[in-house]
């Protein structure tokens, strides 16, 4: 039933776009049936197969090309997951846009591009290409793989100095963010207040839920160390 229905979709002949069988990027046909499970298990095994990355890429992206077939948000996110270069994970992102099942739920693969500027990039193909998308402010935090990656290089260094230098380059980067308990993490690795508060100013430019960032206020104990903080996120709003 599931191939019959993939193979007749009712779409009044339009490939997954009413009106427009040539435009790659466009989502709005609600008449779609995600891959059945044990046609995308075949999908992931023969991406596996692949001994590189190149061979992965040229798989998953021959499944976004071909017609008749469509992804739900999650069987994307699983694909795309697979290939480690963002580049090359963007490009493929967009051409999944016009396979997708559920559009309203595309915007949750966005957390998996570590860099602001892909996911914005993403975001901004999505709007121009009919869908919703997300408010631009929208701020993602970083991934935990790439967050302990950025914590243990932190950590690995011998003197207090280089640490304290791996902690503010991290909350210099404007293309990543930040969780608030990300920040407490990366900040308990700065051991003097001096140190700690300028770090945590920094911080502010990069959190992702800034509604939860005065919970750090209790990693200072000085009240003046409190107010200074409070009043720069008061003068540097985001």
């Amino acid at each position: 039933m599931d191939a019959f229905i993939r193979n007749n979709p009712n779409n009044n002949g339009s490939d997954g776009v009413a009106g427009n069988n040539n435009n790659a990027g466009t989502n709005s046909n609600t008449y779609r049936t995600a891959m059945a499970g044990y046609q995308f298990n075949q999908l992931l095994q023969s991406i596996n197969n692949q001994y590189n990355q190149s061979g992965k890429y040229d798989v998953v992206r021959s499944a976004f090309n071909t017609s008749g077939n469509y992804f739900s948000s999650a069987q994307i996110r699983q694909l795309l997951s697979l290939i480690n270069s963002e580049g090359d994970r963007l490009t493929l992102a967009k051409s999944s846009y016009a396979r997708v099942t559920d559009p309203a739920n595309f915007s949750t693969i966005y957390d998996l591009f570590y860099n602001q500027t892909y996911r914005n990039d993403l975001n901004n193909f999505v709007l121009q290409n009919g869908g919703t998308g997300v408010s631009t402010s929208t701020r993602i935090a970083m991934t935990d793989d790439a967050f302990t990656q950025v914590l243990q290089k932190a950590k690995n260094h011998l003197f207090p100095w280089d640490v304290v230098r791996d902690v503010k380059e991290a909350f210099s980067n404007t293309d990543s963010y930040f969780s608030t308990d990300q920040i407490r993490q990366l900040l308990l690795l700065v051991t003097t207040q001096t140190e700690r508060l300028d770090a945590a100013k920094l911080a502010w430019k990069t959190v992702a839920d800034p509604q939860n960032f005065t919970s750090l206020f209790d990693m200072f104990t000085a009240q003046s160390s409190k107010d200074e903080l409070s009043n720069y996120i008061s003068s540097h709003p985001l």
